[in-house]
């Protein structure tokens, strides 16, 4: 039955993916109201690498716009036919279009929902942001780090402005202690928050019985896009730097490991990879697509790199081994060595290792380290509420 009266409109900003559909629980939440996901990629974004094209999705509720005259226009429109509407903001946060967007929408007296999901650790929880951005300035030498820089930038300008002209949301989704304690210097009286759930946790709990889908003794690698992929690294316009030679040498890697533990590896597809259902650069090791939850829920094991990912492994109390080879830059590896402390896993060189040094014991958790983890990073929830129920229950309150 759908709630009387009441929308929910989504600001994207990229052409929208179906695994963006599936991970925003876009069918649970248009079952209970009415929905439209309006896109600004053409406006924002167009300047980007089109990437994934296969995968964009054309659902009816999708609404692209490439002015903002006439998403205004939609805006009145549905103002019009909807009493009470709430916009669900998930755009990027160095766009200053998004100012005006923003003035639009406390200009017509509607309702927008924040979002703050992080899942993986920031340097800055253990190193001052002061830090960081001396060892960005010294080390500014080539292109991508000039522009992600430029990126920093932009986003503090367009934070004071949003600060100055009071454009602050309604609502605030926050997953995890830490990202509530990084916005809480700058929270307002009448912000309403709310406890949410990474896309992860959400996925795991409306996935909790999930069947076994491969027989026999097996550890999961959750994988990377292949190589030259573009993946996120669209964001900046840059090629993936993973090629084949780094495959080639995690191969041998993953050769010994089975060898040493006496067991297979199968492959969790990252969700932006362009090969699906098979793995080429991996060995031809048996892959699966959008199944990450089910195949670590009956794994012994986890291999990954930085990927939020890992809280499938953690709701699940499974043992990790972290690892990296020597392109991995410094602060890569700085976040991965944050990322293990936290969590107490094993950390392995891909280039450079002993083989008694990857034998895994399959009951190595640190069980307080992984329930703190998934407090601080991933939900402080306590029930077992999905993110799109828990959206709902924000609009049925708040919505009379």
């Amino acid at each position: 039955m759908i709630i009387n009266k009441k929308a929910l409109i989504i600001l994207y900003p990229l052409k929208i993916k179906k695994f963006d559909l599936e991970r925003w629980e876009i069918n649970f939440l248009k079952k209970k109201l009415y929905l439209e996901i309006h896109s600004f990629h053409n406006l924002l974004n167009r300047d980007l690498i089109n990437a994934h094209k296969s995968q964009i999705s054309k659902n009816k509720i999708i609404y692209n716009f490439d002015s903002i005259n006439l998403w205004k226009t939609r805006v009145k429109f549905l103002k019009n036919k909807y009493p009470k509407i709430f916009f669900l903001n998930l755009l990027m946060k160095d766009k200053f279009y998004k100012i005006i967007i923003f003035l639009i929408l406390k200009k017509l007296r509607l309702s927008r929902i924040d979002v703050a999901i992080r899942g993986l650790p920031l340097l800055v929880d253990k190193i001052s942001y002061f830090k960081i951005f001396l060892n960005k300035i010294i080390n500014i030498t080539s292109k991508r780090k000039i522009k992600w820089f430029v990126v920093s930038c932009k986003i503090k300008i367009i934070d004071f402005f949003i600060n100055i002209l009071k454009l602050e949301a309604n609502f605030l989704l926050v997953a995890g202690k830490q990202n509530f304690l990084a916005k809480k210097k700058n929270l307002i009286s009448k912000l309403v928050i709310e406890d949410f759930s990474s896309q992860d946790r959400s996925r795991f709990l409306r996935n909790q019985h999930c069947k076994k889908i491969i027989k026999g003794n097996y550890c999961v690698y959750l994988g990377e896009l292949g190589p030259y992929d573009p993946g996120d690294h669209l964001y900046i316009n840059e090629k993936n730097h993973l090629d084949h030679r780094y495959y080639d040498r995690l191969n041998f890697f993953f050769d010994d490991f089975e060898k040493i533990n006496n067991t297979k590896i199968v492959v969790a597809v990252h969700p932006k990879a362009l090969a699906k259902r098979d793995s080429k650069y991996l060995g031809n090791r048996l892959a699966f697509y959008n199944k990450s939850n089910e195949l670590i829920k009956h794994c012994k094991f986890v291999i990954c790199s930085l990927t939020v990912s890992i809280s499938y492994a953690l709701l699940h109390k499974k043992p990790i081994l972290f690892i990296y080879d020597n392109t991995f830059n410094n602060t890569s590896r700085l976040q991965l060595n944050l990322l293990n402390s936290l969590i107490g896993g094993k950390i392995i060189n891909t280039e450079n290792y002993k083989k008694n040094e990857i034998f895994v014991k399959t009951d190595s958790i640190n069980l307080n380290k992984y329930n703190k983890f998934i407090k601080h990073y991933i939900s402080q929830r306590n029930d077992n509420k999905t993110n799109y129920q828990i959206i709902l229950d924000l609009v049925k309150q708040y919505g009379k």
